[in-house]
């Protein structure tokens, strides 16, 4: 059926790698472009199952729109670019120590990842 389906099916799929800043250059690009989100898939894009990590509460956000850092963001030394809105945003000291190896954060090698949250992000529903 359709639930099984979906759950074979990736959880994020992009029809490419950057997004137009803005409407005006989506439409002169001619390109189609878009994203599949899945929820509950049990595969990613390289048909894996999520990625698991901890540290969680340290995930860079944007500074200008608040996503999270992702596999689809540029990358530099100091810094990353945020793949919705294109902003550039500082890395803490923390952060640099951290992507300085790529290979062992899960945020860098799946767009699906299940990453822990200390207990201040939760909330208990009465």
């Amino acid at each position: 059926g359709l639930l099984s389906l979906s759950r074979e099916s990736m959880a994020v799929r992009a029809t490419v790698t950057r997004f137009p800043t803005d409407p005006d250059e989506q439409e002169s690009s001619g390109l189609p472009w878009g994203v599949t989100v899945t929820p509950f898939a049990l595969r990613d894009e390289n048909g894996n199952p999520p990625a698991m990590g901890s540290d969680g509460e340290s995930l860079p956000r944007c500074e200008n729109c608040w996503a999270y850092f992702n596999t689809y963001c540029e990358l530099d030394q100091w810094a990353w670019t945020c793949s919705l809105c294109g902003t550039l945003n500082g890395l803490s000291t923390h952060a640099i120590a951290k992507y300085s190896r790529p290979e062992s954060c899960p945020e860098m090698s799946s767009s699906f990842i299940d990453l822990e949250l200390p207990c201040k992000f939760c909330s208990i529903i009465s």
